[in-house]
């Protein structure tokens, strides 16, 4: 049975749309390689997100957007308007979130390495939600509370030791990962005097594309036991911080419903919850995957051994996902051809980049058999972890980014590099 297309995709007339915007037109008016996002799939996810975590929690749940999925300044104000939160892991992230117009104190700065010239700024600007990684971190933070005669509202994060998430590189909560506090360690921070500090609660976050509701329970249960420990050394329990990590599936939908995923929340979390408790959750790519894809043209067909393989412009300095985690993201001929109908749609087709990488790939494909040099093909699920990961390898530019709002207007957020000028730029500096 074949697959329906991906959130926020139709066909007219043969021709791919995204919210009813014509492609082809995108890409010719902009070029290739280039981003494309939609308001109205950011707003509807961002929205169910909301709705089925305050059916379960009402108002104290905070949906806190993971912005490392896609900061852009537009889709950020688009979030803070439905009513999103934001997680924040560096000070530039803080930045773009506060400039969206998004309450400081829905903002909570999470982050493995987070410096003093970062927390400083954290504090002075209002963003006193902070979930510490180690000890040295919670020192260094109540120095900086201390000097600026403030305090910070104070979450651990702990390893629940679950080996979660869809690569080995994106597991988060195991006991070797670089990431939390061992929660044996814990107990021993919270019996402890701390100036500009007050322990709030418990954070954790197990890992990315996460699809099993089995392994958020571990991770529901395990905050349950840290929080009847701190409510035993009579510390409140403010915030329950249960990350992200929610996978989607082939159309860009999260895996898990937010409301299934919010009353497992609740079924387990109900012993330590009162009517001040904050439950936090943070989804990135659950949110803003489906609100994005990548267009691209092929440059080049050619056959390699028993398989055809079509050389397209994006490569992996523009999306690196599939390089990276191996990551298959579904791509879509633009322009349906009649011929596609004679053909078997279980060919697979493979398709690879330009960069002077064999990790440069997108994998294999169906429906693409008669993909033809010059073709504009459509990489879905992209709107997370694609623009934002990207770089200048092989002396690349970084693809155009542009945002279709509700009424139907496209609106540039970020133009095309020119190697021209960046090279430019870069003589100036050196005959300076």
């Amino acid at each position: 049975m074949s697959i329906s297309l991906p959130v926020g995709l139709d066909r007219y007339d043969g021709k791919l749309r995204f919210v009813e915007q014509d492609l082809t037109s995108l890409a010719a008016d902009f070029g290739t390689p280039l981003y494309v996002y939609a308001e109205e799939v950011l707003e509807q996810q961002a929205c169910a997100w909301r709705e089925g975590m305050q059916r379960c929690f009402g108002e104290r749940a905070l949906v806190a957007y993971a912005t490392k999925a896609n900061d852009r300044l537009r889709v950020l104000q688009t979030l803070a308007r439905a009513g999103c939160g934001f997680d924040i892991v560096s000070e530039g992230e803080m930045l773009r979130a506060l400039a969206s117009g998004v309450d400081p104190e829905r903002v909570v700065f999470s982050g493995v390495g987070k410096s003093d010239l970062e927390l400083r700024s954290a504090l002075s600007k209002g963003v006193r939600h902070i979930n510490v990684e180690s000890e040295s971190e919670l020192l260094r933070l109540s120095k900086v509370a201390e000097q600026q005669g403030t305090h910070a509202s104070v979450s651990l994060r702990l390893t629940p030791d679950i080996a979660a998430g869809g690569h080995d590189k994106i597991s988060t909560g195991r006991k070797t990962d670089k990431f939390g506090i061992a929660p044996e360690r814990a107990l021993a921070l919270w019996r402890q005097p701390w100036h500009g500090i007050t322990f709030d609660g418990v954070a954790v976050h197990c890992g990315s594309q996460i699809c099993d509701l089995a392994l958020f329970e571990q991770a529901f249960r395990f905050v349950v036991e840290w929080a009847q420990k701190m409510q035993t050394l009579s510390l409140p329990v403010r915030r329950l911080d249960l990350g992200g990590g929610i996978g989607i599936d082939e159309r860009g939908e999260p895996a898990l419903s937010p409301l299934l995923y919010a009353r497992a929340a609740q079924k387990w979390l109900a012993p330590v919850l009162d009517e001040k408790t904050r439950i936090l959750v943070e989804p990135g790519r659950a949110i803003a995957a489906a609100a994005g894809l990548l267009l691209t043209r092929v440059l080049d067909r050619k056959r390699i051994e028993d398989r055809t393989c079509l050389v397209v412009d994006a490569g992996m300095n523009n999306f690196l996902r599939c390089a990276l985690y191996d990551a298959h993201h579904r791509l879509l001929p633009v322009v349906c051809k009649n011929t596609l109908a004679k053909h078997t749609q279980k060919t697979k087709t493979w398709v690879v980049g330009p960069v002077c990488e064999s990790s440069d790939t997108f994998g294999t494909h169906e429906g693409l058999e008669q993909a033809a040099i010059g073709d504009l093909l459509a990489l879905c699920s992209a709107g997370a972890y694609g623009a934002v990961m990207a770089s200048d390898y092989n002396a690349r530019t970084r693809a155009a980014e542009v945002f279709i709002e509700h009424d139907g207007n496209t609106l540039l957020l970020r133009a095309r590099e020119d190697a021209r000028v960046r090279l430019a730029e870069e003589e100036s500096l050196v005959r300076a």
